[in-house]
């Protein structure tokens, strides 16, 4: 690609090359949260592949274009940002599933939302080294001055023995005061089938076996679309 010149980026692009590192891949649907001006989206964008910072990726089972830190994106953030960025860069995207695909850009985008709100969080590919004595790796994570909030997005409703297994991690999990569950569907119906857990087998001890009420009762169920058009309401 020859000699790269020198490029001077604005807080808006460090603050969308950080996200990207952090999610991996993001499309632009959620970027233009994070930049909500699509024109200038578009410029810096072409800025960031132009100078070899970000690449757009396309897939064959993927219809739509994602975009992604590059190596020199990777090192120039390592230069000048006071974190550490260790994690290697993506090469093409591995997924097993539409659904996961899906499923990553759904908490990408909740990721950009907080991003245009200068909230920090972690989402499950960051939270284990922030926060190592979980049990529980929610899809995103954010810290209030008492405690941490959980959000998994649910797409498809899992087996009881799954839900089963999360609440346990999130009874031995001491610091999350609350885990929100954001549902494509009814969230009436998978609080029912939650609510009705009591143990899960396959714990070690009793504090995992045994489910209590008051784990039960650390949950929210709220639909996707209503927790995005009201986001503020639900991080209070």
């Amino acid at each position: 690609m020859g000699a790269y010149k020198r490029v001077d980026f604005s807080d808006r692009d460090k603050q969308i090359l950080v996200y990207l590192y952090k999610h991996r891949y993001a499309d632009f649907t959620a970027l233009n949260i994070i930049n909500p001006v699509s024109i200038t989206l578009y410029k810096r964008l072409e800025k960031f592949i132009k100078f070899g910072y970000v690449k757009k990726i396309d897939s064959i089972n993927i219809k739509i274009p994602v975009y992604a830190i590059t190596g020199r994106g990777k090192h120039w953030l390592a230069q000048n940002m006071p974190v550490e960025f260790k994690k290697p860069v993506l090469s093409k995207i591995k997924t097993s599933s539409i659904y996961n695909f899906n499923h990553h850009l759904l908490i990408a985008k909740t990721g950009a939302l907080l991003t245009s709100r200068n909230i920090d969080y972690e989402i499950d590919l960051t939270c284990k080294a922030q926060y190592p004595e979980l049990k529980i790796i929610p899809d995103v994570v954010i810290k209030k001055d008492d405690g941490l909030i959980g959000f998994e997005i649910e797409l498809e409703y899992k087996n009881v023995s799954k839900y089963a297994k999360k609440l346990s991690q999130l009874q031995t999990s001491r610091d999350i005061k609350k885990l929100i569950y954001l549902t494509s569907g009814n969230p009436e119906t998978l609080k029912k089938k939650i609510m009705q857990i009591d143990r899960y087998e396959a714990g070690g001890t009793l504090e995992e076996r045994l489910i209590r009420n008051q784990t039960k009762e650390k949950i929210e169920y709220i639909k996707f679309n209503e927790f995005i058009q009201d986001i503020d309401k639900y991080l209070s």
